[in-house]
């Protein structure tokens, strides 16, 4: 009788012990596919916010073929879950400029994130891009 109680007690401890490194492997896993959603969530939202900076580039680009001489940028374009801002100042050649864009997530109206690209743009005379070149971009 003693030694049947000695193997239920036995094992009663290797059950919680096999419960207790499974729940701690679990906690583990599910420690670590958090930490890696987090990470694609945050790279998807660089991104995103990239994307509004580089439609303002494109608007930039575009208002400057149509009016190059008055188009100075713009503040707080609406477009999808952001916005973007942009900024252009002439160069010292003509048709020249440098186009700074800013990309905001927002979060009910507050920007969460951004995102910055400065750009040097030239226009050929029949209004086509000459020259497009990044100089930087932050995020």
């Amino acid at each position: 009788m003693n030694s049947l109680k000695n193997r239920e007690g036995l094992a009663m401890l290797l059950v919680l012990g096999y419960l207790a490194v499974l729940m701690t492997g679990s906690a583990v896993f599910f420690s670590l596919l958090n930490g890696t959603l987090s990470q694609a969530h945050a790279r998807e939202e660089s991104r995103y916010c990239r994307n509004l900076a580089e439609a303002g580039i494109e608007k930039a680009i575009a208002e400057l073929r149509r009016n190059p001489a008055g188009y100075r940028g713009e503040q707080d374009v609406l477009l999808g879950k952001g916005r973007f801002s942009v900024e252009v100042a002439p160069a010292e050649t003509p048709f020249a400029y440098r186009v700074m864009s800013k990309g905001f997530l927002c979060d009910g109206g507050m920007a969460r994130k951004q995102a910055r690209i400065v750009a040097d743009v030239s226009l050929a005379a029949d209004g086509r891009v000459a020259l497009l070149r990044w100089l930087e971009e932050k995020t």
